[in-house]
C-alpha cells in the first residue's frame, strides 16, 4: 500500500455529482469520515434539463445546501405542434426551481467541504473491494459508494455490470444548450414532435435552458428546425454555450448493492429524462446510501433505493416505452391534451412528498375497502 494506507474512512465516494455529494454530505452530517474522488472538479457542467422538483429542493434544504441563482417553476406544460396544450401544477405549497447544473454542483461541493469532507480531484484508478473494506488509490474505507453516472467503468471494476436485456433497445439521446433571454413563463414547457421533445426550463431571470430528447441522431440545429415556434421566440438572443449531449440515456446496473459497494444515481438506474427527476433521484439515492451505512446495514440500501425510484419507474417506464412507437406516441399526446387531468395528476404525483403519496394512497385504499364492504353488506 501507499503512504495513505493507515488512513481509514467510513465512506469512500467515487463521483462528485448530485448523488455522490448527497451521500457525502449526509454521511458527514451524521459524524462519518468521508472521502470523495472526482477528477472533473467542482465546475463540471453535466448536460441536464436543470429542473429541481420539490422533493429535490426539500432534500437539499435538509442537507444544508445553499441554493444558487435560480428561477421558480410552478408546473409543466405540454404543447403540441398545433399549439394545443395541457398544464399540470406542482403540488400545493411546494417549491420547484430551475438551476444551472454547474452552480448546483459547486454549491454541493462547498457544503461538503464545510462539513470536513475530503475531496481528491483525481480519478479512482485503483479500486479493490474485500471482506474487510474497500481500497481506492491507497486509501482504505469501510464502504464504497459508486456515483459515476450511467455506463460506469468503475462498476465493472467491482464486478457489477449492466443488467442484460433481451432484444435491442432503441437509442435515446439528449442535447442541451443555454440561451441568454428573459424567461417568458414560470413553467417547464415540453414541445412534442413525432420523434423528439424540446424542453424549455427557466434557470435565472436572464437565462433559459433548451433541452432536446430524441429517438433520432439529430444535431442541436437540426432538432431546433423542428420547433419553429421556439426558434422564432429566440430570434436575436445570444447563446451562452455550445451544445452538449449525452446518450444512450437508458442504463440499469445489474445490482444496486454488492457487499460493501452501494450504487447511486444514474449509475444505478436511468430510464429517461422526460419526467425531469434526474437530480431528485440522484440526491435522494445518495442520502439513502448514507442512511444504510449509518445503520450499519448495506443490504438495507436495496429497500431504501426502491423507495426512492418507485414513482419514477411507475410513470417513466411505460411512457418511455409508448413514446418509441409513433402511433402510440401520437395517441398518448392526444390523450394528455384531451384529458388534461392526467397531466395534472402525474405532475402532482411526482412533486408531492413520497410519504404523503404513500399515506394518501393508503387512505384511498382503506376508503375503497370500506365502500366495497358496505356494498356487500347491502
Amino acid at each position: 500500500m501507499t503512504q495513505h494506507s493507515a488512513e481509514k474512512y467510513d465512506l469512500i465516494v467515487i463521483g462528485g455529482g448530485s448523488a455522490g455529494m448527497a451521500a457525502a454530505i449526509h454521511a458527514a452530517q451524521n459524524g462519518l469520515d468521508v472521502l470523495v474522488f472526482d477528477a472533473s472538479g467542482p465546475d463540471f457542467d453535466k448536460p441536464c434539463g436543470e429542473g429541481l422538483m420539490p422533493p429535490a429542493i426539500s432534500a437539499l434544504k435538509r442537507l444544508g445546501v445553499t441554493l444558487p441563482e435560480s428561477h421558480r417553476l410552478t408546473g409543466i406544460k405540454y404543447v403540441t405542434e398545433s399549439g394545443a396544450s395541457a398544464f399540470g401544477a406542482f403540488a400545493k405549497d411546494s417549491l420547484a426551481l430551475g438551476v444551472r447544473r454547474r452552480l448546483l454542483r459547486r454549491a454541493m461541493w462547498n457544503r461538503a467541504r464545510e462539513l470536513g469532507v475530503r475531496i481528491e480531484e483525481t480519478p479512482a484508478d485503483s479500486v479493490v473491494v474485500s471482506q474487510d473494506g474497500v481500497h481506492t488509490n491507497g486509501f482504505n474505507g469501510r464502504y464504497l459508494c459508486i456515483a459515476t453516472g450511467a455506463h460506469s467503468r468503475v462498476l465493472r471494476k467491482v464486478g457489477i455490470g449492466d443488467r442484460k436485456r433481451a432484444g435491442k433497445r432503441p437509442i435515446r439521446i439528449g442535447l442541451r444548450r443555454h440561451v441568454n433571454i428573459a424567461p417568458w413563463s414560470e413553467v417547464v414547457e415540453v414541445h412534442w414532435r413525432d420523434y423528439c421533445e424540446l424542453y424549455v426550463t427557466p434557470v435565472s431571470e436572464a437565462c433559459v435552458n433548451i433541452a432536446i430528447l430524441s429517438w433520432l441522431p439529430l444535431s442541436f440545429d437540426q432538432a431546433m428546425d423542428l420547433f419553429p415556434e421556439i426558434k422564432d421566440r429566440l430570434q436575436g438572443a445570444s447563446w451562452d454555450d455550445l451544445p452538449a449531449g449525452r446518450g444512450p440515456l437508458y442504463h440499469r446496473a445489474a445490482r444496486t448493492q454488492k457487499g460493501r459497494v452501494l450504487v447511486a444515481g444514474d449509475a444505478a438506474l436511468f430510464i429517461d429524462a422526460m419526467t425531469g427527476e434526474g437530480n431528485t433521484l440522484a440526491i435522494r439515492s445518495g442520502v439513502a446510501v448514507s442512511e444504510a451505512i449509518i445503520r450499519g446495514n448495506p443490504i438495507l440500501y436495496r429497500w431504501l433505493w426502491l423507495k426512492v425510484v418507485w414513482r419514477y419507474w411507475l410513470l417513466t417506464a411505460p411512457v418511455s416505452w409508448a413514446s418509441q412507437n409513433l402511433v402510440l406516441r401520437r395517441n398518448l399526446l392526444k390523450l394528455i391534451i384531451r384529458v388534461p387531468i392526467l397531466l395534472k395528476w402525474g405532475v402532482g404525483f411526482l412533486s408531492a412528498d413520497s410519504q404523503q403519496v404513500l399515506g394518501d394512497s393508503h387512505q384511498r385504499f382503506s376508503r375503497s375497502q370500506d365502500y366495497i364492504s358496505n356494498q356487500l353488506r347491502l
